[in-house]
């Protein structure tokens, strides 16, 4: 399994350093990813209200690390879907732990905080304790939690590199 693609940047959305797997990804130099605007690689850029509203949500949930999907354009045009997780680190900027996966530009970009996952998950599996284990909804429901600990997984793994 390949290392996922990592980036970080500064509070202003910056890129300041990126792994060899990022810049393969991106399809471009550090150099000119240091020079790209912030958002310059998202296929939906958004408005500089709606980030300055996102900012505000996510600030005022104490600035919780968060993950999801969603389309990225490469430098050279292509697009293609990834999986995200964004954490802070010890400098004080972010990290972007990303990877391609299956998708299309048809479905809706998804942003969801780790420590929700991790609630729903638990929840999930509090709610498979009490139903009969042969019934379709446990099947559901084991489908749904190996999903959330995958994505928490995810998450983690994302932190912990942003720590090192």
């Amino acid at each position: 399994m390949l290392d996922p693609a990592v980036i970080e940047f500064d509070e202003n959305g910056r890129i300041t350093a990126a792994n060899d797997r990022a810049l393969t990804l991106l399809g471009a130099s550090l150099d000119e990813l240091r020079a790209a605007p912030p958002g310059a690689f998202s296929a939906r850029p958004t408005t500089p209200e709606e980030q300055a509203a996102f900012r505000d949500v996510w600030e005022s949930a104490g600035r919780p690390g968060i993950g999801g999907e969603a389309m990225m354009r490469r430098a050279d045009g292509q697009e293609l879907r990834i999986r995200h997780v964004i954490t802070t680190v010890p400098t004080g900027g972010f990290a972007a732990s990303f990877e391609p996966i299956a998708g299309t530009a048809d479905e809706p970009d998804v942003v969801y905080a780790l420590d929700d996952v991790l609630r729903e998950w638990r929840r999930m599996e509090r709610q498979l304790e009490v139903v009969d284990a042969e019934t379709e909804e446990a099947s559901l429901l084991r489908t749904e939690i190996e999903r959330l600990r995958g994505l928490y997984h995810t998450g983690f793994a994302a932190r912990r590199r942003a720590a090192s």
